[in-house]
């Protein structure tokens, strides 16, 4: 059958016979083939689809190949005479480490984790050596060999002019359609200066290794301020996961300086640790994410954007009192700081939890607030003494987010072990259970009523719920990649979402449809907060913006800019036209909602 491109099986490319496709992306696509004389050698053709990179292939033709065994070698080629410019590899019978990441989804075990990072490295430093840089390192575009190692393919974006940016460069050889979809891919994979606009380095392309370390031990990319090791439980500590991820994703001036660094530093950790045959690795992932557990000393949080050395401390929550007298501040410390609006002052400060906080809330009331952790634990704390009168557990993974009802008798969180819980206060003890969700659950929030709830996370979907009988009532689509916030407006008129996509999408809240889909952010968004009047709904982004909706026409309507990193919260104020932001940067800054200007900065020091 012929496909879109024109391609089918038994058509003659050069010397080679297409017999089957592989794979498909935006600037090309990959057929398994073989040589038309010699049958029995299997190889894989890439040919050029997209018209910019037929062009740039025909003028500037391949880079040199990379003589080393880590790296796919090209066998043959016409990128200058053949109708349809192409490339011939060797084929990878196991595919790519994308393909394996997916069916494990709990995460790959140890050695191999330490196997293929080393072949990954390994290749990049071969071509660094040879002033080649890897321009979209992603688990798709690195492909599994036999014996269990990894090989490094598609170096084409290395063919973009050196003085153009990447992700300009990335935008140049794409559709328009083709870039809304492949690019929100990529974009995980992106470092920050990338998204800046700045030019690449190859401490870049460490950025891109140390997402694809984090997915290829948890089973999915970073979200937030996370750490391999509060994702799951079963991994080594004294490998340093945790310490090479976050060395990996710091800013530019702070992470490792090329792929050669990082690699001497894991050798370094492999060694000093024991060795990979005696560890406790299990054959297949747990089913479930975990949290490292209480028995491991709290070690530094770390963000996705820009992990943190020991002592810095970075935003994760907020949430105004009733009045607007107070702002809720949670932290990577496991410490919930109290402020005063009016001056900016800190007034309390309360060791919360021993691991990082996920999520805070005022109960209507302000008389309390409740915090949530990734030690699986809520707790509720009084208010003008800071404390603590109610442990709410039985979560079994990191407490992601928690929402009270308004009549101060329930709270409801959602945690990374898939479910959501309903919780009588008075008893401590939770009275309904959310089942439906297939993975992780990110955010929730409740309507004004307290009749519905709403759940969304890393199954790309979000859930709206009967509070009474923990009856699904509704399913919402329209994102590509996990979802990371949801908001209700007061009316329950409209349902938004925010996720890795980089995407804010509007929803009718009543019938499912997906009314509007705002695509100006350029990195995921972490969090929305909706007006008490239901007309505007504020997202916080990964590119170190906040963003002001109207909900109605989809225009923006204000831009808060000043964070330093990733913009993780965002929060808006009940009686005044405030926004409170957080982020990476150990920041937390209140805005005047009207004309953008920062009103307080709140920095949160150890």
């Amino acid at each position: 059958m012929t496909d879109v491109t024109g391609l089918e099986p038994g058509l003659r490319i050069g010397n080679y016979l297409l017999e089957s496709p592989v794979g498909r992306g935006a600037f090309a696509s990959v057929w398994r083939a073989v040589h038309h004389e010699r049958r029995q050698r299997v190889v894989a053709v890439k040919i050029a689809l997209d018209p910019a990179y037929r062009r740039q292939l025909a003028t500037e033709g391949l880079l040199p190949d990379v003589d080393d065994p880590r790296v796919v070698p090209i066998l043959d080629s016409d990128t200058r005479f053949s109708e349809r410019p192409y490339v011939v590899m060797p084929y990878y019978e196991r595919g790519s480490l994308a393909q394996r990441i997916a069916a494990a989804p709990g995460g790959l075990p140890e050695d191999e984790v330490e196997r293929l990072l080393t072949d990954i490295l390994g290749g990049l430093s071969a071509a660094h050596a040879r002033g080649i840089v890897h321009r979209d390192i992603k688990p798709s575009n690195i492909l599994l060999t036999d014996d269990g190692g990894a090989v490094m393919a598609d170096f084409g974006l290395s063919l973009c002019a050196e003085g153009a940016t990447l992700l300009g460069s990335l935008i140049q050889s794409m559709s328009i359609d083709d870039s809304r979809r492949t690019l929100a891919g990529t974009l995980a994979y992106l470092a920050p200066e990338i998204v800046d606009g700045s030019p690449p380095s190859p401490a870049t392309y460490v950025f891109s290794v140390g997402v694809v370390l984090f997915e290829m031990l948890t089973g999915r990319r970073p979200c937030g301020p996370e750490r391999p090791l509060e994702v799951r439980a079963d991994l080594v500590a004294d490998i340093g996961w945790d310490e090479l991820y976050a060395r990996a994703c710091r800013p530019r001036e702070a992470r490792f300086s090329d792929a050669a660094a990082m690699l001497a530093r894991f050798k370094e950790m492999t060694a000093e640790a024991a060795p990979a045959a005696a560890r406790t690795s299990s054959s297949s992932a747990p089913a479930r994410p975990s949290v490292v557990a209480f028995a491991q000393p709290a070690q530094e949080e770390t963000g996705t954007i820009a992990p943190l050395s020991r002592g810095d401390v970075a935003c994760t929550c907020c949430a105004f009192s009733p009045d607007d007298a107070l702002v809720l501040v949670g932290a990577t410390d496991g410490v919930v700081r109290v402020w005063r609006t009016d001056t900016g002052d800190e007034v309390r400060r309360i060791a919360a939890h021993k691991l990082g906080i996920r999520a805070v809330a005022f109960a209507p009331d302000g008389a309390a607030f409740a915090s949530a952790s990734v030690d699986q634990s809520i707790r509720l704390w009084r208010t003008d003494t800071g404390r603590q009168f109610k442990l709410l557990a039985g979560h079994e993974a990191a407490v992601s987010c928690i929402a009270f009802r308004l009549d101060d008798a329930q709270l409801v969180s959602g945690s990374v072990d898939n479910t959501a819980r309903v919780w009588d206060l008075s008893a401590g003890r939770a009275v309904q259970v959310f089942r439906r969700h297939r993975s992780g659950i990110t955010s929730l929030a409740v309507s004004r009523s307290g009749k519905y709830a709403v759940t969304a996370g890393f199954d790309k979907v979000a859930r709206l719920w009967d509070m009474a009988t923990a009856i699904q009532v509704r399913k919402f689509s329209g994102h590509r990649d996990l979802i990371n916030a949801v908001a209700l407006t007061p009316s329950a008129r409209f349902l938004i979402t925010g996720g890795d996509d980089a995407r804010v999408v509007i929803h009718d809240a009543s019938t499912g449809k997906v009314l509007r889909t705002l695509d100006e952010h350029r990195g995921w968004v972490s969090c929305l907060a909706v007006t008490v009047d239901g007309r505007y709904v504020a997202s916080a982004s990964e590119d170190r913006t906040a963003r002001l909706w109207d909900i109605v026409t989809g225009n923006e309507v204000n831009r808060f800019e000043g964070h330093a990193g990733s913009v993780w919260t965002v929060a808006h104020a009940l009686k005044h036209p405030w926004v409170l932001t957080g982020g990476a940067d150990g920041a937390a800054r209140l805005w005047d909602a009207e004309s953008g200007r920062e009103l307080h900065t709140l920095l949160l020091k150890p």
